[in-house]
């Protein structure tokens, strides 16, 4: 398999040296899902949709208390996700590397807020 199936554009635009999966793939599935639609809400096409969908499992992450899995690569990944981005997306990325789900949702809301302007 190739292309859109392995190795999709909107999961390696990041420029860090790591897919999304290699993330995602070692973490609850809220949390999971929130690194997901966070990553490639820029790079998908569907911005607005992305980040609400990213906000919804941040929810669901908070009220079962998901932690981040943040030891190995994991760690490696979340800090070159902070150190690479700015602003509320690089705050939503430090809330979930601490599972600080309240910063993360708010963050998102703003992120939200700002994209339907």
């Amino acid at each position: 398999m190739t292309g859109n199936i392995d190795h999709p554009t909107h999961y390696n635009s990041r420029n860090i040296g790591y897919e999304c999966i290699t993330l995602a793939k070692y973490q609850y599935f809220c949390t999971g899902n929130t690194i997901k639609y966070l990553w490639r809400y820029q790079s998908k096409g569907a911005s607005l949709e992305d980040l609400r969908k990213a906000r919804w499992y941040a929810q669901l992450a908070a009220t079962r208390h998901e932690q981040t899995y943040t030891t190995s690569t994991c760690g490696i990944i979340l800090h070159k996700l902070v150190r690479s981005t700015t602003g509320l997306e690089r705050i939503a990325w430090h809330g979930i590397w601490t599972s600080d789900w309240c910063t993360v949702i708010k963050a998102l809301d703003r992120m939200i807020e700002e994209a339907s302007e």
